[in-house]
Parts: C-alpha cells; sequence; structure tokens
C-alpha cells in the first residue's frame, strides 16, 4: 500500500517492558551464540542484564503469568549445584554467570511477552548476525575466511565453522515460516544459506538437509489426513533406518569422501574415553563444562588416551552426562521430548512457530549423535520453547 504525501505510517506503541523483552530476545540469539569477536561472556551478562530489567516493567499481573516447568527448574537447579562437586570450580562458576541469568531472564520474558513479540525478537537477532558475519568477512578477511588449520573456509567472528553452519541453518529454520516480508526472507535465506556453502562444513551441509527434510515433513502433515500422516512417519522412520544401516555399513566410503576416517575425525575415540570417564561418576557429573578444562586429573587422562584435550564430547548426551551425570540426561531427555511431542502436534495444525521450533529441536536430536547440541546455549532455545508450548497447552490461541 503506498503511503499518502504527509501522512505518518502507523506503528504500533509497545510498553517499556515489551521494548526490553524483544532487545533482550534479539540480543540473547545475536550474542548468545558466540557470533562476536570478543569474549561471549561480556555481552551475554548485558544481555542478561536486559532480560532481568524489563522485570522492573511487569504488573503484578504479569508477574503472576511467569510459567515455571518442571523439568526446566529441576535442570537448571541440578546444574548450579553441580558447582558443589565440580572438578574445576571457577569453570563451573564462569558457565553459570552465562547461563542460568539468562535462563531465568527467558523464563519470565517469554512467559509474559506476546508470542508475536518472541518472534520479532528472535528474527531481528539473527538478522544482526547474519549482516554482522558478512560484515566480517570484509573487516578481517585474514581471520574469517581461514579456519584454524588454514584451510579457507568461512566462519565469520563465529569460534568454528561448525558453530557458524549450523547457526544459519538454525536461523533459516525460523526465517521461512516466520518473515511474513517476502523480500527479505529471500534475502536472509540466501545470505544464511551463502554462507553455509562458504564454510565447507559436513556439519552444516548435513543440518542443511535435515532441516529441509524436517520442514518438509511439517508443511505437508497440516493437509494430509490421518492416514497419510500415518503413512508419512511410518516412511520417514523407514528411511532414517535405511539410511541409518547404510552409513553404518558404508562408514568409511562415506567419510572418506569429505577426507575423513571411520573414526570421524577421532570422534569414536573421544566418546570411548568420556564414557570411561562417565563411569567413574556416573550419578553427579564432573560440573557444568568442568570436564575438559583444566588442570585436573581428568585432562591427562584424556590426552594420554586421546593424544589431545578435546573441547567437548562430541555427541548430546555423553556432554550432559559428563557434565550432571544420569540426573542431567534424565531432565534433559525430558524437556527435549516434551518439546518435540507437543511442537509436532502444534505443527500439524498449521501454527508457523510451532513449525520452527519442530524443525529446530527435530535438528538438535539428530545433530546430537556427532555434536554436543544438547547443552547450553542451545537449552535455553529449548526451555523458550517449552514455556510457549505450556502457555498454548494452557488455552492461549497461537497465530496461524
Amino acid at each position: 500500500m503506498t503511503a499518502v504525501l504527509g501522512t505518518r505510517l502507523h506503528r504500533p506503541k509497545y510498553t517499556m517492558a515489551e521494548l526490553v523483552g524483544v532487545w533482550f530476545m534479539a540480543g540473547f540469539t545475536f550474542a548468545g551464540f558466540f557470533s562476536l569477536p570478543i569474549s561471549g561472556r561480556i555481552p551475554m551478562i548485558l544481555v542478561s542484564m536486559i532480560g532481568v530489567s524489563s522485570l522492573f516493567f511487569y504488573t503484578k499481573e504479569q508477574l503472576g503469568r511467569i510459567r515455571l516447568s518442571v523439568p526446566v527448574m529441576l535442570l537448571t537447579a541440578w546444574i548450579c549445584l553441580s558447582y558443589l562437586w565440580s572438578i574445576s570450580p571457577w569453570r563451573t562458576l564462569v558457565g553459570l554467570q552465562y547461563y542460568v541469568v539468562v535462563t531465568i531472564a527467558m523464563i519470565c520474558v517469554v512467559s509474559v511477552m506476546s508470542v508475536e513479540l518472541v518472534v520479532k525478537g528472535l528474527l531481528r537477532g539473527f538478522y544482526g548476525t547474519i549482516v554482522v558475519t558478512w560484515l566480517s568477512l570484509v573487516l578481517e578477511p585474514g581471520k574469517t575466511l581461514v579456519d584454524d588449520n588454514g584451510y579457507r573456509s568461512i566462519h565469520g567472528w563465529f569460534f568454528h565453522k561448525n558453530s557458524m553452519a549450523p547457526y544459519m541453518v538454525m536461523a533459516i529454520a525460523f526465517i521461512i515460516p516466520l518473515e511474513q516480508r517476502e523480500k527479505v526472507r529471500k534475502w536472509m535465506v540466501f545470505l544464511a544459506g551463502a554462507l553455509i556453502v562458504g564454510s565447507l562444513s559436513a556439519t552444516g551441509l548435513i543440518a542443511l538437509v535435515l532441516v529441509a527434510g524436517f520442514d518438509y515433513l511439517a508443511r505437508h502433515l497440516v493437509d494430509a489426513d490421518r492416514a497419510r500422516r500415518t503413512t508419512m512417519v511410518v516412511g520417514a522412520i523407514a528411511a532414517s533406518m535405511g539410511i541409518a544401516y547404510a552409513v553404518t555399513t558404508y562408514l568409511p566410503q562415506i567419510v572418506g569422501v569429505y577426507g575423513k576416517d571411520a573414526t570421524l575425525s577421532g570422534r569414536t575415540d573421544i566418546w570411548a574415553s568420556v564414557w570411561r570417564a562417565f563411569e567413574q561418576r556416573p550419578m553427579l557429573g564432573y560440573g557444568l563444562d568442568a570436564a575438559f578444562q583444566g588442570p585436573s586429573k581428568l585432562i591427562n587422562v584424556f590426552y594420554t588416551e586421546i593424544g589431545f584435550v578435546p573441547t567437548h564430547s562430541h555427541n548430546g548426551l555423553l556432554d550432559v552426562a559428563i557434565s550432571g551425570g544420569l540426573v542431567a540426561v534424565v531432565l534433559t531427555v525430558w524437556v527435549f521430548l516434551a518439546v518435540f511431542r507437543d511442537s509436532w502436534r502444534y505443527s500439524v495444525l498449521g501454527v508457523p512457530f510451532a513449525r520452527a521450533m519442530f524443525v529446530v529441536t527435530a535438528m538438535f536430536l539428530v545433530m546430537s549423535v556427532t555434536e554436543s547440541t544438547m547443552g547450553w546455549p542451545n537449552m535455553i532455545l529449548i526451555f523458550m520453547f517449552r514455556i510457549v508450548l505450556l502457555r498454548w497447552k494452557a488455552g492461549e490461541v497461537p497465530a496461524r
């Protein structure tokens, strides 16, 4: 619609709580995944402060709407308690400063703010990260176009290409169903997709294929009857089993295409060593972010058994287990499966945000086999999904 000369475009007026909430969501999506060239802890502390400050603008009625999810609260409390038995207390304390405050802020903001504004904040954060990542290629090409091994591959200001590429895939999973402006949607998907291809990340490309498959399934289930839905789900499961069998049988040949071996770049050695360490402390684990940070005897064990000290387990459940033991594993699986189930139900009903939640959660679950996608900061995103789904289950009508 063309604006008449001399008239003002109508813009919605937001309360201070809503404005602060939107910028908190944007800040978390922008700074929470280590996309900046400076220490991630500093901007995330600022983002946490923004989120907590929004509480001062809430009315009593809004404060009463804050939703508490049992597994979310138990898992957060358990991770905090892990400081008591952590083998590297200083590192656990740093992790708690980074994650816990922003988790509490996320629960409060998403409980009170409209889902439409939650989406608006998320998209702003994704767009900002995409633009800044492209800007990094111009400002510091020597650092952002070459990885740690000297190979030419885009990673921007992210720590690693395998951090940047999955993030861009996640951005695409949100942008496609949620962005209503066609030009913006096409440009942002193109820019994010170009970064994924330029990263030369097998992890990112696999994630992109997963997102495309899950999104296709979610979109086509909306118009399907029960019989067709059953057929599609059974077909998807059968296809997954076939792919799993083929990958298991022809693993050396498949990974050879990427110049890798059957150990998946040493992942199998890492899994074996981490599992042996987990067996020593199965109930409690070693503390949040503590297992792979020295000095400690465990670091020496990893170095002796693997030949180097990994930064994480390269497996979602193993990473959770080594940090918080079986208790953390049970609570994490509880939250993930609850979000997966409920987002599936609402995506079948044609809810765009549920479709994005389902696709991203499914991507995290599948990728957790070889990457640590079930921990923080991804876990904070899953907490957000959980709160939104609880609101819908309580009777709030989702936008379609």
